[in-house]
């Protein structure tokens, strides 16, 4: 797989999107240096064939269209630009200067359709429009029984008013900083903006 590499000394991570067959695999792979692509990989022969390459790390394919920005070393939070590109042919369709999410130390980002959504540490459900440049905060957690309680290990926003958050047993608040990455005892919360 280092044949993916522009230089040899760099290294990335590798996500599997999807299985398209026997022994064949769609993946998303990102250099530390911060490009990436996607490749077919045949795990029974070892080859690769590459789909896409792009100038950029990507973060999500959302249907026909790919969300990157240009952050280095796997950090979240060096990003200065996001962008948009053409699922098919890479081709950038739309840039932005990010505002807010880039000084959000919070780890608990979703992107969806063209918008960037977050939980801060005080419960603020924020959005950023990249088409727009805007950014609004959609309304503040009032749970006192799982958010106040459990680290937020993950999060997926469906829209502006519904959103999903994966908390853990294993991990109260008052271990923030002991966490170790591990996930166990899982469970999913969903969260609907009150009218």
């Amino acid at each position: 797989m280092t044949k993916l590499l522009k230089d040899k000394n760099d290294y990335f991570f590798v996500n599997i999107i999807e299985f398209i067959g026997k022994n064949k695999i769609r993946a998303i792979y990102n250099s530390e240096q911060g490009y990436g692509g996607i490749a077919i990989f045949n795990i029974k022969t070892g080859n690769i064939k590459t789909e896409l390459k792009t100038d950029f790390r990507i973060m999500y394919i959302y249907d026909n269209y790919i969300y990157g920005d240009n952050s280095k070393y796997f950090d979240d939070n060096s990003a200065t630009k996001y962008y948009i590109a053409n699922r098919k042919t890479g081709k950038i369709l739309h840039t932005t200067e990010n505002r807010t999410i880039n000084s959000t130390k919070s780890p608990n980002k979703s992107f969806n359709n063209g918008k960037f959504f977050w939980i801060e540490n005080n419960g603020n459900f924020i959005v950023e429009d990249i088409y727009n440049n805007t950014t609004k905060c959609l309304g503040t957690i009032k749970d006192n029984e799982f958010f106040t309680k459990y680290m937020v290990l993950n999060m997926k926003a469906k829209n502006e008013n519904e959103f999903y958050i994966v908390y853990s047993k294993d991990w109260p608040i008052t271990k923030r900083n002991e966490f170790d990455g591990t996930q166990s005892n899982l469970f999913i919360v969903k969260y609907t903006k009150q009218s």
